[in-house]
C-alpha cells in the first residue's frame, strides 16, 4: 500500500473515532464515512492493518494472545481465500467484512462513555475481549458461499472450521488454542440469523442466567447489522443481497430489496447494547423502522 494513502486513511479513521467517542452520530455522518471507505477501496487485509494502527485499537491491550498480530494474519488468510474464488458472493464478500469490522470499532469506541450508565455489568467489556470480537468479526463469514443455511449454523460451522485451521498454524499453546477455539465457536455460531430472537430475548431478560459470551455475541451481531440499518446504505446492501440470492433463491431475492422486505428486516432486529445507544444507532434504527411502517 502507498504510505501516503495509508496515512490518509489512518488520519480519517482516527478523526472519525474521535468524533464518535464524544457525541451521538447521525445516519448521514455514518453513511458518509462508509462512502469514504468505499472510495478508498482497499483490499480487506490492508484495511485491517490500518484499522489496527488507529489510536483506538492501539490503546487497547491485546493480552497474551497478541491479538493484533492474529487479526492481521487472519485478515490475510480471509483475503487470500476470497481472491481464490471464481465466483464471489455479491454481499458476503470483502466489503461486508470491512463494514462489520468498522462497525464493531465504532461500537467499541463507546466503551468509555458507557461506563457510567451500564445496563448490566456484563457490558463492561475488557480490552482483550474487544480484540477477540475484532478477530471474530474478521472471520465470522470466512468461506461464505453466498447461500442460505439449509440447517442451523451450516455456514457458521464452516467459518469456525476455517478459523480453527488458521489457529492451528499459529504459535499457540494447547491451552491458548482450546481457549480461543471455544470462544470463537460460541461467538461465530451466534451470528446465524435464526438465533437472533433467542439471543435478544436472553439479553433482555435479567432473570435468566447470562454469560459474558452472550453479551459479546450480541455486540458482534449488532456490528453485523449496523450498516444494513442505515437508510441509504441499507437499501444498497439489500440490492446486493438480492443479486447474491437471485440464482438459488429467486423468491427470497425478489422480496429482500422491496419496501416490504426492508420493513420485515428492520422489525425483526433490534439494538440493545449501551454502545449502540451512545453511538446513536438505536435512534437511527427506530426512525428507519417508523419510516417503513408508514409505507
Amino acid at each position: 500500500m502507498d504510505q501516503v494513502f495509508n496515512d490518509s486513511l489512518l488520519c480519517e479513521l482516527n478523526g472519525f473515532f474521535s468524533l464518535a467517542e464524544k457525541t451521538q452520530l447521525s445516519s448521514n455522518e455514518i453513511e458518509g464515512f462508509f462512502k469514504k471507505l468505499d472510495e478508498f477501496d482497499l483490499p480487506f487485509d490492508e484495511f485491517i492493518c490500518t484499522l489496527c494502527q488507529t489510536r483506538f485499537w492501539s490503546g487497547l491491550e491485546d493480552g497474551d494472545f497478541n491479538f493484533k498480530e492474529l487479526c492481521i494474519a487472519l485478515s490475510h488468510a480471509v483475503t487470500q481465500y476470497n481472491l481464490s474464488l471464481e465466483v464471489k458472493p455479491c454481499f458476503h464478500g470483502a466489503n461486508h467484512f470491512r463494514d462489520v469490522t468498522f462497525s464493531l470499532s465504532l461500537l467499541a469506541s463507546q466503551h468509555h462513555r458507557i461506563r457510567q450508565s451500564l445496563k448490566s455489568p456484563l457490558w463492561q467489556i475488557s480490552d482483550e475481549s474487544y480484540w477477540l470480537l475484532l478477530f471474530c468479526a474478521i472471520g465470522h463469514d470466512f468461506g461464505h458461499t453466498g447461500l442460505i443455511n439449509s440447517f442451523p449454523h451450516q455456514l457458521e460451522i464452516n467459518s469456525v472450521k476455517l478459523i480453527g485451521e488458521f489457529l492451528q498454524t499459529r504459535s499457540l499453546s494447547n491451552k491458548q488454542l482450546t481457549y480461543l477455539q471455544d470462544r470463537v465457536e460460541y461467538l461465530v455460531l451466534s451470528t446465524d440469523p435464526r438465533d437472533f430472537k433467542k439471543l435478544s430475548s436472553l439479553i433482555k431478560n435479567d432473570t435468566i442466567f447470562q454469560t459474558e459470551l452472550d453479551y459479546l455475541s450480541f455486540l458482534l451481531i449488532e456490528s453485523d447489522l449496523l450498516a444494513s440499518t442505515l437508510p441509504r446504505r441499507g437499501m444498497l446492501l439489500g440490492e446486493k443481497l438480492r443479486q447474491e440470492w437471485s440464482t438459488n433463491y429467486p423468491v427470497e431475492a425478489k422480496k429482500v430489496s422491496t419496501p416490504e422486505g426492508r420493513y420485515q428486516f428492520l422489525a425483526h432486529i433490534e439494538f440493545l447494547s449501551p454502545h449502540a445507544e451512545c453511538l446513536g444507532i438505536m435512534t437511527i434504527h427506530q426512525k428507519e423502522l417508523n419510516n417503513f411502517r408508514l409505507i
